[in-house]
């Protein structure tokens, strides 16, 4: 929290020019580092293979960095896949959470009108704000394979 007001001071002090002037130097330098970064990675690979060549061939050691880039490849999407499950399955029981809120909360504000007029009709509010409640124990994930 008080990050957020020290954030918040400092936008209105120093004006929204000079927020973007630091946004814009700090894109600039991520971007040339990312770009060493991805030298510095393509100068490994082209040594590991140029390593290889001299033991296994210049096909072989071609081959064998591929493979090795294609597990790197295929290893990265499927830990992209996980999360992406991961935070699908959160955000339905957040919005599963959710609408049982807002039954639950139209159900409680009807009871006090529905108990004055008819017992009846208070006795059914009663049950359906109990069924709900019961039901809202459960774990979120009953319905997933």
């Amino acid at each position: 929290m008080r990050a957020v007001a020290m954030l918040a001071a400092r936008l209105l002090s120093s004006g929204l020019s000079g927020v973007a002037r630091t946004a814009r130097r700090n894109a600039a330098l991520a971007a040339l580092a990312a770009l060493f970064g991805l030298t510095a990675f393509l100068a490994f690979v082209l040594a590991l293979g140029i390593w290889l060549a001299t033991s296994m061939g210049a096909i072989g050691a071609a081959l064998f960095v591929a493979l090795i880039m294609l597990v790197l490849a295929a290893t990265t999407i499927a830990v992209l896949m996980l999360l992406n499950r991961r935070d699908r399955r959160r955000r339905r029981a957040f919005e599963h959470e959710a609408v049982q809120a807002a039954a639950l909360t139209g159900v409680v504000s009807l009871l006090p009108r529905l108990l004055r007029s008819k017992a009846t009709l208070g006795v059914l509010a009663v049950a359906v704000t109990a069924f709900l409640l019961a039901r809202g124990g459960g774990d979120g994930d009953a319905g997933e394979a």
